[in-house]
């Protein structure tokens, strides 16, 4: 009977290899009908999105990305009335991947590109939006090699491997979905009472991981500004930020990095009395996805040289692009933007009421020689802008879209030039202001880089052991060695077709080096069995 001594994969002894890294791009461009119940518009004033996926599915090497864009626009409507309508648009992408098993470890990251809402006429809207969705596929392959040849459990036993250690990465991920977040905004004293919310936003910033056994504690900063109208039809702006924890089933204590990505969802807003009787609490009622992916350290046993005791073998290399997590780099980053107020429509602006920024285009270059990162990207920036009225006319709104580079230089001393990024940017703070001439949007960015490795690692790959071509022994009774200055234990063992373990023992050694010794004796053959036990 033929004796298979291959061993099967498994996450616990793979090394992660990289099979696809790139950007997939979702486009959206659909019209959408006004309700019924809303008045026809006059102008689009603000058009936020959020793109979220569903888990990836693998099937016969092709990724399936399923996902969903929530559109929030605000609207002018005839008599300079606010209204704020919601839609949902559906996108797939798919993507081949060769080489992908079953056991393929998915990572996909979505980021909005631009959205953007145009007036088709009163009764309808005309949305577009691009989601750019970060793919990367990795596939966990044992550095195991083959063996060939190999009949009995004796031929296995009687195989010497040399043990080599190779670092690479474990990648675990995890999703809570529709997690339900309730909480209020109170009015100040100089905040007139609500008569009716137009819109809520939600912006979430994850800012901490804390690993606790078997589950994780997920932190999250949270940003909230609420649009209302008076009841004397004036409209107003007030806001709250507040930390959020979810707790997600993932054993990351030995996590060194990770990936959070957090989208709300629909808000549900109402407003009620405060302790005084006003109406100037205003209760939100939201729910968000979040999905955390931990990067791990882990070092795997490869084999670099093989060779049997018995038979004559002929062993096969081959060298395997292994990634591996190197470290993150984070900072805080200000960015003022101003715009010339030309742009406008209006030459009566008294005021910037709301606005949005969204990080976009994000690169990272590297260079070694100076240990420095660059990042680069562009906030796509939009204003909402308050108009004065003239004589009796009711207030006006406008807005006002612009496109803003930043850069950051970070310091990354230990770079080797064959590091991959995977950069996120949060806005974590958002300002208007304005003068005569210019308008001004101060904004606190959150930015991370995630660093990972690739190196090709030589191993072992296939033995072939040659059962008709048994191994040559001296012939002398006793054998002297004289090791050479590059000899290792482990090559004289391999010459005289004996273990590392017999030399030492044979020579009185502790352990495997031989510095300084002169001469080895070099035992005689000795033949390993498979050794059974019984069980009666």
């Amino acid at each position: 009977m033929e004796f298979n001594v291959s061993t099967a994969s498994s996450r616990e002894e793979a090394v992660l290899t990289e099979l696809l890294s790139e950007t997939l791009r979702a486009e959206i461009d659909s019209d959408s009908i006004i309700p019924d119940t809303t008045p026809d518009v006059e102008a689009v004033l603000l058009c936020e999105a959020f793109p979220r996926l569903d888990e990836p599915i693998l099937e016969n090497g092709i990724v399936t990305l399923n996902g969903t864009v929530r559109y929030q626009v605000l609207l002018l409507t005839e008599g300079g009335v606010l209204t704020n309508l919601g839609f949902n648009e559906p996108f797939t992408l798919k993507k081949e991947v060769p080489g992908a098993s079953d056991d393929a470890v998915i990572l996909a990251v979505p980021t909005l590109d631009y959205a953007a809402a145009k007036l088709v006429n009163p009764r309808k809207l005309h949305l577009r939006s691009q989601t750019n969705v970060d793919l990367r596929v990795w596939e966990p392959i044992c550095p195991c090699p083959e063996i060939r040849g190999a009949e009995t459990l004796d031929d296995d036993m009687n195989l010497q491997r040399k043990l080599c250690r190779i670092p690479t990465a474990v990648v675990l991920s995890a999703s809570e979905n529709d997690i339900p977040v309730s909480t209020d905004i109170e009015l100040t004293s100089g905040d007139p009472p609500a008569a009716e919310i137009v819109s809520v936003s939600v912006f979430l910033t994850p800012s901490e991981v804390k690993p606790r056994g078997e589950t994780t504690d997920v932190r999250l900063e949270a940003s909230l500004t609420a649009l209302y109208r008076s009841e004397e039809g004036n409209y107003f702006t007030a806001g709250k930020k507040m930390p959020l924890e979810q707790t997600v089933a993932i054993a990351a204590a030995d996590c060194a990095d990770w990936i959070a990505n957090a989208v709300p969802g629909p808000v549900n807003a109402a407003i009620a009395a405060n302790g005084y009787g006003e109406m100037k609490t205003l209760e939100i009622d939201f729910t968000y996805d979040l999905v955390l992916y931990g990067f791990c350290r882990r070092t795997v046993e490869g084999v670099s040289d093989m060779f049997s005791t018995e038979f004559h073998t002929e062993t096969e290399s081959a060298a395997i692009p292994v990634t591996r997590l190197h470290r993150t780099y984070s900072t805080g980053l200000s960015v003022n933007a101003s715009f010339d107020r030309s742009g406008l429509t209006t030459d009566h602006a008294r005021d910037i009421f709301t606005g949005t920024a969204v990080p976009k285009d994000l690169t990272v270059t590297a260079d070694p020689a100076r240990g420095k990162i660059t990042v680069e990207g562009k906030l796509d920036i939009t204003l909402v802008i308050e108009g004065a009225p003239e004589g009796d006319s009711e207030t006006n709104f406008t807005s006002i879209r612009e496109s803003y580079p930043f850069r950051c230089e970070l310091d990354a001393g230990d770079l080797t030039g064959n590091e991959t990024f995977i950069p996120s940017c949060f806005v974590t703070g958002l300002r208007f202001r304005m003068d005569q001439n210019t308008l001004y949007a101060d904004i606190e960015l959150c930015l991370r880089v995630l660093t990972l490795q690739s190196e090709k690692t030589v191993t072992v790959s296939a033995v072939d052991l040659d059962r008709t071509r048994p191994a040559s022994y001296p012939a002398a009774p006793i054998v002297l060695c004289y090791p050479t200055h590059n000899e290792t234990l482990w090559d004289i063992a391999k010459l005289y077709r004996v273990t590392e373990a017999e030399i030492k023992e044979a020579n009185h050694l502790d352990s495997a080096d031989i510095t300084g010794k002169a001469v080895l004796l070099i035992p005689k053959k000795q033949t390993k069995k498979a050794a059974f036990s019984g069980i009666v």
